[in-house]
């Protein structure tokens, strides 16, 4: 007997997180894996799809890109249109199209797994709406696969069953091994490599507006301050993004690009002093890498990163952001090692065990304490 999976996504950081999985379903013979992109980030998308070598099998029409409700609307229509004929309905992460493709398989009386599950932070809105998709997806889920044991523990104070949690890590850090092993793709970008630079990548809904612009005056400030040192922002091609930098451009060592290839991205952040960021999947890679990152949110839900001595929640205040990160910044500069012992993210065969349960699942046989290869 057969089994026919599909791997929902329509943003660069689930195409990132989901190729491992995808490589790794593969290898089962009666597994037949159909991937579906709803194009939530269209351009984005398909340069990282590219790069990692990960083909999509159904891409749904672009959607109304209007307001978040307007852009759910339109991918649940283009996806109501497709008969999938699937056992399972795997999501990742918190996204709209993650929310989609579990609702949409809850619907349709279909098994959904749903892959980083369990991430949490206090507050229903921060960030929004991330939260609260992945509160909603961890509803309608049949299995969790939790990147730590952490996760683990918020989805069973839920009341979820702990037969169906399993603890694998996180896929995030198997794609950052693979694209640290193929080696430094940073000659290709358009900056010069030859002084120290920190990166800046913001991007989340609920920093937009005044907040972003405080954190623009911090970055500001910073530059100012060391004027020996880049300050590298790739940002989201949003305009809401983009607008609160402006202001800050006319600065030489600020440099306002596009988002950087994801082939290069890794050896970018690797070699750089500091990182600031609101991204999430940054957070996990700073514990592989070992550069200090300074978290432009107020509360995150990878606190992990910070017990591991290579993140900083600085908030979202640009006077807290600029002392936080002078601090860090000067400890680096100073010769201080931020590599933790182990990353609390994985070792990087997250995607196995995510494989293998979702094995074990289909098969009806019990989820194992300790996956290993073969279990079911």
């Amino acid at each position: 007997m057969g089994y026919r999976v599909a791997l929902v996504y329509g943003t660069r950081p689930e195409a990132i997180k989901f190729e491992p999985l995808d490589k790794a379903l593969r290898r089962f013979d009666d597994i037949e894996v159909l991937t579906v992109s709803t194009h939530q980030h269209s351009s984005l998308l398909d340069d990282t799809l590219l790069s990692v070598g990960m083909t999509t099998d159904i891409e749904l029409a672009e959607p109304n890109r209007g307001s978040l409700t307007e852009l759910f609307g339109s991918m649940a229509t283009h996806l109501a249109h497709q008969d999938l004929k699937v056992d399972l309905m795997v999501v990742q992460g918190d996204t709209l199209s993650a929310f989609l493709g579990a609702l949409s398989g809850y619907l349709a009386g279909i098994s959904v797994v749903h892959l980083e599950a369990g991430l949490r932070t206090s507050d229903l809105h921060l960030p929004h709406p991330e939260e609260g998709m992945r509160r909603a997806i961890g509803q309608l889920s049949s299995l969790h696969l939790a990147p730590t044991t952490r996760a683990r523990r918020n989805l069973e104070s839920e009341g979820v069953t702990t037969g169906s949690i399993v603890v694998t890590g996180n896929t995030s850090i198997d794609a950052l091994h693979r694209r640290l092993e193929a080696g430094s793709q940073a000659e290709q970008l358009t900056w010069p490599f030859d002084s120290a630079y920190c990166v800046v990548t913001v991007h989340r809904r609920e920093n937009w507006g005044a907040t972003m612009e405080g954190i623009a005056q911090a970055v500001a400030a910073l530059a100012e301050a060391y004027p020996d040192i880049r300050f590298i922002c790739p940002l989201h091609p949003n305009p809401a993004v983009r607008e609160s930098f402006a202001p800050i451009t006319h600065l030489d060592n600020v440099h306002v690009i596009d988002p950087i290839p994801h082939e290069s991205f890794a050896s970018v952040l690797q070699q750089s002093l500091m990182i600031l960021t609101d991204s999430g999947g940054i957070q996990e890679e700073s514990t592989v890498i070992g550069v200090p990152t300074v978290i432009l949110r107020v509360e995150t839900e990878r606190p992990e990163a910070v017990e591991a001595g290579s993140a900083f929640l600085a908030g979202t205040d640009a006077s807290n952001i600029l002392r936080i990160s002078r601090d860090v910044l000067e400890r680096r500069l100073h010769g201080e090692d931020f590599m933790p012992v182990n990353s609390p993210f994985g070792d990087g065969k997250a995607a196995h065990r995510a494989a293998d349960a979702i094995s074990c699942f289909l098969r009806g046989a019990p989820l194992p304490d300790d996956l290993l290869p073969g279990s079911c």
